[in-house]
């Protein structure tokens, strides 16, 4: 199975945004950059079902799309 998760740590440009002191105004190039690469999806995680149950814990404000192949 294949997890895909958009959380605090994963894929979170707000949270970059927020680490930068939220910036008013016009960005830099390389704050643009930084913002860009914080939105980026993280790969996904690998999983097995253990006794045909996958344990996952996603946090409050979070999402995990999991891909289960055949």
């Amino acid at each position: 199975m294949e997890i895909w998760r958009v959380d605090d740590d994963h894929g979170n440009v707000i949270k970059a945004f927020n680490a930068m002191g939220r910036p008013p105004g016009d960005l830099t190039q390389k704050q643009i950059e930084e913002l860009r690469a914080a939105g980026t999806m993280a790969p996904p995680e690998h999983a097995h079902l253990h006794e045909g149950k996958l344990q996952l814990t996603v946090p409050a404000h979070g999402l995990a799309v999991v891909f289960v192949e055949r």
